[in-house]
């Protein structure tokens, strides 16, 4: 995996990092911070929600490491429904963020391959 963008390149509401991905299109639209809990907006293609694609394996999954080495898993966010073949999905990040942690390392991955940005996270 290598980085596409560089610490401080990208961060708060002009976060917009496309992941060199070969196979699918991935792009962090945003990221937004409340105390601990910490999501991102993630454009994807394709984005399959349909009957044949296993849903023990999702077509994007997103994970983040903060400075101190915590490891953090993206969900989904249910309430804002699922893109059709392409779209927006917002994923919040379990365990929370420690409120110390300026930056995340986010990484999305497709069965096939994965990509990272480092990106700060705003307001700290």
């Amino acid at each position: 995996m290598e980085p596409w963008a560089s610490p401080g390149q990208a961060s708060g509401a002009d976060l917009a990092v496309r992941l060199p991905l070969e196979r699918a299109t991935a792009v962090l639209e945003s990221i937004t911070a409340r105390e601990d809990m910490v999501s991102v907006q993630l454009y994807g293609h394709p984005w399959i929600f349909e009957e044949y694609w296993p849903m023990i394996a999702p077509c994007f999954r997103v994970t983040a490491v903060d400075e101190t080495g915590a490891e953090h898993e993206g969900g989904p966010d249910s309430s804002t429904g699922s893109p059709a073949h392409e779209g927006s999905g917002a994923f919040w990040f379990w365990p929370p963020v420690d409120p110390q942690a300026r930056q995340l390392r986010v990484t999305v991955s497709t069965l096939w391959e994965a990509a990272w940005a480092l990106v700060d996270i705003p307001g700290r």
